[in-house]
C-alpha cells in the first residue's frame, strides 16, 4: 500500500470488499463502451467468479485507488507468459485529476517488482482518445493497429 501526494490518494491491492464496487464499474455504460470483450453487462455470479479468480492470483495485479476511504479507480495487469494485459477504470468524477496516471505508474512498478521483464500491453479502442493520451504519457508505445483498436506496450 502506498499513499501518494495527489490529494490524499491511496493505492492498494484489491480485496474481497472491493467486489461490489468493481462490479458496478464493470457494468457502467462508459466501461462497457470501452471494452473490447463485450458490450453486454455482467451478472453478479459471473463477476464473483471472475473476481475470485483474480484477487489472490500471483499472475494478476489488481489495484484500487481511494480518496478519503472511497474507491475512485482500479487498474489491473493479467500476466500470461512474458506479457501482461493492462486495464484501467477511473470513476467519472475523478477523471483528468491524475488518478489514472498514478494508477498506471504504480501498476508499472508493481509489475516490474513482481514480474521482472514482463511487457505490459494495453489494447485501446480507436475512439478512446483520452486513454490513448493517458497510456502514451505513461510511457506506453503504440506498436500495432487492429481493426477497432490500437495496441500499446511498455
Amino acid at each position: 500500500m502506498i499513499t501518494l501526494p495527489l490529494a490524499n490518494l491511496l493505492i492498494r491491492r484489491a480485496c474481497a470488499d472491493d467486489s461490489r464496487t468493481m462490479f458496478e464499474w464493470a457494468n457502467s455504460p462508459d466501461s462497457l463502451a470501452a471494452s473490447l470483450r463485450t458490450s453486454a453487462s455482467y451478472d453478479w455470479d459471473t463477476h464473483l467468479a471472475w473476481f475470485a479468480a483474480r484477487v489472490d492470483n500471483p499472475d494478476v495485479i489488481l489495484l484500487i485507488a481511494e480518496r478519503e476511504s472511497t474507491p475512485v479507480g482500479q487498474a489491473r495487469a493479467e500476466r500470461e507468459g512474458t506479457e501482461a494485459a493492462v486495464a484501467i477504470y477511473v470513476a467519472p468524477n475523478q477523471r483528468r485529476s491524475g488518478v489514472a496516471h498514478r494508477l498506471l505508474d504504480y501498476l508499472g512498478g508493481e509489475a516490474a517488482r513482481c514480474w521482472s521483464g514482463t511487457r505490459l500491453i494495453a489494447q485501446i479502442r480507436n475512439h478512446n482518445r483520452a486513454s490513448v493520451e493517458l497510456f502514451t504519457r505513461a510511457g506506453y508505445r503504440h506498436v500495432a493497429d487492429k481493426s477497432d483498436h490500437g495496441v500499446f506496450q511498455r
